[in-house]
């Protein structure tokens, strides 16, 4: 553009020098000169002009073709009205009952308060490069009392929760009066789906610690969704992401003795020793305590001389009936 407008300049000046350096030219040839440097003129700003708007017009496509994703306007919605007492107990569920909160979608909080949620509202976040929607679950006793969920698009077409909070009530009371009510609501619904889960077995080799030579297989039942081997922590994940933050898991140790299971007993924290349960034939001591960040519930036992087991709890429901007891219940040492 900027070359356009010198070029037109300087095919003006040249005329109007053309003219001034012919003294014997007639009033008619100079009013030719200047209708034709008009002209040129004319034309060259028209085709400046037209090359300007070209480059804005391209530019705008371009950027409107860069711009995030639209968000579709089929979300769900409803106006999220729920008693206090639903209201504070979705809340425990979420925050601390539910296995996995950061994988619930929006269909299973929806169908966990019985309502669709109050609709707030949907945008694109371009640094998180996703679709957001965000909800409201609503007292019906006092509008100021609710639950904030954001959710993502984390697949096409299933929004699952990103984050949520409370107002007008606190975490701590919610859970001083409703969390041993949601933990049996929810054990009782472990226990249906346990009961018609199937199952196939699986046999995983475990391993003292850099000791091939003693080597346990272990052989147990294994859900045909919802769980996982991970083998280089040898343990059955209850999630069929390994990787999935705040999965419970069932995890297997080998060594030589019972006692070098105690290795670390001193940073045992809050132990108590519980009832003993058989595991794969074996009379295993049982106990409970909190190390590295989880509560612990362990069984350990000496299947043969040089070879000891333990079996490590976190976060799953081992009382009869559950699906924790039936896959402690179907394993098997060789």
């Amino acid at each position: 553009m900027r070359k356009k407008g010198l070029v037109v300049m300087g095919l003006v000046m040249a005329l109007g020098l053309s003219g001034c350096g012919n003294e014997k030219e007639s009033p008619a040839t100079t009013a030719a000169t200047t209708a034709a440097a008009t002209e040129a003129a004319t034309e060259a700003v028209t085709e400046t002009t037209t090359e300007a708007a070209t480059e804005t017009t391209t530019e705008a496509a371009t950027e409107a073709a860069t711009e995030a994703p639209a968000t579709s306007s089929d979300a769900p919605t409803g106006d999220g009205l729920v008693s206090e007492e639903e209201l504070q107990k979705g809340f425990v569920w979420l925050n601390k009952v539910k296995p996995e909160p950061f994988k619930t979608t929006y269909e299973e909080l929806a169908e966990y308060f019985g309502v669709d949620g109050a609709f707030e509202k949907e945008e694109y976040s371009d640094k998180m490069k996703v679709n957001k929607r965000y909800y409201k679950w609503i007292s019906t006793e006092d509008e100021n009392h609710f639950i904030y969920v954001n959710l993502d698009e984390k697949e096409p077409g299933v929004y699952s929760v990103s984050g949520f909070n409370s107002s007008g009530f606190t975490s701590a009371d919610a859970e001083a009066a409703y969390l041993e009510e949601v933990q049996g609501e929810a054990k009782e619904a472990d226990k249906a789906n346990a009961a018609n889960a199937e199952t196939a077995a699986a046999t995983y080799d475990v391993s003292e610690f850099g000791n091939k030579d003693n080597t346990v297989k272990v052989t147990l039942d294994q859900p045909g969704s919802g769980w996982a081997w991970d083998e280089k922590k040898t343990q059955l994940v209850a999630s069929d992401d390994i990787n999935s933050f705040g999965a419970g898991f069932i995890k297997f140790t080998v060594n030589k003795e019972v006692d070098k299971f105690d290795t670390y007993m001193d940073k045992f924290e809050n132990y108590e020793e519980v009832e003993d349960r058989v595991i794969g034939g074996i009379t295993m001591k049982g106990r409970k305590y909190d190390y590295i960040g989880y509560s612990w519930t362990e069984y350990v036992g000496q299947i043969s001389d040089g070879t000891a087991i333990a079996v490590g709890i976190v976060d799953v429901d081992i009382d009869e009936g559950t699906m924790g007891d039936k896959i402690l219940n179907s394993v098997k040492f060789e």
